[in-house]
């Protein structure tokens, strides 16, 4: 299976990357940069690909926020042990220099300091820079590395810069700094295109998975009532047209199945384009300003019709619990929930094999699903303080329920009130509920993983 790659980064590194790849079925575009903070924009300018492939840990962290929009897998080409064992072998064996007054810039110094380690060299000579924290704090990022090796040159307590960063070499060698570029091994290398391709082949795969959809018409009764039988038939056939041009636009089929229901029968890959990554489904509003009615939209995907199709039946049950307006949402093969799409989107999973999280639910009798996205609500406050009408307000439910909610986690001994608010001066103060312990959060994905891909 052909495999459309992305990729980005500096000239020299780019070609190195197109002269390695391994097999025919890795189509690579390059996107080439000055500097690594051009990595963004361009990452926002690819269209049309299965993947994005990054030289180096820069032009990836720089455009983290890009990549997570794209909801596309990217990797990037680490700079580890293996990249500083070699650079270190090349500057003492081919160029002759066995100093250890040195500096250093890479994304992770504990590489740099384990290969120190194991080569028994004093790390007190060496001076190492860290640049995750230039790039999270936006700092001027090639100015600031190039001044702080610079400022190590001109006192005279280095005798060689080690950079992983193209820019900053060409900016160094021009100021008259002895430099040398961190060379990465083929093996890493093709490890990338490697892992790349196959993410990009099991997305591909995805796409193409079974989509089932189901669309009812809201508050059908009353419809009927006031427009009668004939003005509702009516009704349902100029839905059905509106139905059949969506289908057309994702290369679907509509299905009318009686009982003010229809069945959509589609795959994965053009949905996930038309709801622009799960985020909108305009057919929603477009619905409502011919028709002025409202309809719940449920879809399901699966690795075969019934599973899609039962996805989709639970999906439509989400729908159908908003009111008084169009709604929809997604249910994936994982029992990922996507939704309500139009709005403030969020999503939690229907089933978890977690012991936390089933830890939670028998404690507290919440169902998996309402502590999968409890813990999603947390993690969006940072576990901060949070009280009855904030959470009312992200499950979408009545106050009532939230502190019954509420009432299960505190005798479960999950969350404790903190405090207490008093948004306006008369009424009574709101309690403020905090999550009891650390041993409740879910650990989050280190951001420099190596991997990022959407589930």
């Amino acid at each position: 299976m052909e495999v459309n790659i992305a990729a980005f980064g500096s000239r020299g590194n780019m070609q190195t990357v197109l002269e390695s790849v391994p097999h025919d079925n890795i189509k690579i575009t390059p996107f080439i940069y000055e500097d690594p903070k051009e990595s963004p924009e361009l990452v926002r300018k690819a269209y049309g690909f299965d993947a994005l492939f990054f030289t180096g840990p820069v032009p990836y962290y720089f455009s983290l926020k890009e990549i997570e929009d794209k909801k596309l897998p990217s990797a990037f080409i680490p700079f580890d042990e293996y990249v500083v064992s070699l650079s270190l072998y090349y500057v003492r064996h081919h160029l002759g220099i066995n100093s250890s007054k040195l500096s250093f810039d890479i994304h992770d110094s504990r590489y740099i300091y384990s290969v120190l380690k194991e080569l028994k060299v004093n790390p007190e000579s060496v001076f190492i820079k860290e640049y995750q924290t230039l790039i999270k704090e936006e700092l001027p990022f090639s100015d600031e590395l190039v001044q702080f090796h610079y400022d190590l040159w001109i006192k005279g307590k280095i005798d060689l810069v080690i950079t992983s960063i193209n820019s900053v070499y060409e900016k160094l060698t021009g100021l008259g700094v002895n430099c040398f570029r961190m060379i990465v091994p083929q093996k890493n290398i093709l490890d990338t295109l490697n892992t790349t391709y196959t993410r990009g082949e099991l997305m591909l795969s995805k796409k193409s998975q079974i989509a089932v959809g189901f669309v009812s018409i809201k508050e059908y009764d009353e419809i009927m009532k006031r427009k009668g039988k004939l003005g509702s038939q009516e009704l349902v056939l100029e839905l059905h047209q509106l139905l059949l041009q969506f289908g057309k636009e994702i290369n679907a089929s509509i299905h009318y199945l009686g009982n003010n229901q229809y069945i959509i029968f589609g795959t994965r890959g053009p949905l996930e384009y038309i709801t622009n990554q799960y985020q909108e489904l305009s057919i929603l509003s477009k619905i409502y300003e011919l028709l002025n009615i409202h309809v719940s939209m449920g879809f399901g995907f699966g690795i075969n019709a019934n599973e899609a199709e039962e996805n989709a039946q639970i999906a439509l049950h989400y729908a159908d619990q908003i009111r008084n307006k169009g709604s929809s949402y997604i249910i994936t093969d994982s029992k990922l929930v996507i939704g309500p799409l139009n709005e403030k989107v969020t999503d939690f999973h229907l089933r978890s094999e977690d012991d936390q999280t089933l830890g939670i639910s028998e404690k507290t009798g919440l169902s998996v699903s309402n502590i999968s996205k409890l813990i999603k609500f947390w993690e969006i406050r940072d576990y901060k303080g949070f009280t009855s009408k904030d959470l009312a307000e992200y499950f979408q439910f009545s106050k009532r329920s939230s502190d019954r909610m509420l009432k299960k986690l505190l005798d479960a001994n999950i969350i404790y009130i903190n405090g207490e608010e008093q948004p306006f001066s008369k009424g009574r103060p709101r309690s403020v509920y905090k999550v009891k312990n650390n041993d409740t959060q879910v650990n989050k994905k280190d951001k420099s993983e190596f991997l990022s891909f959407p589930s």
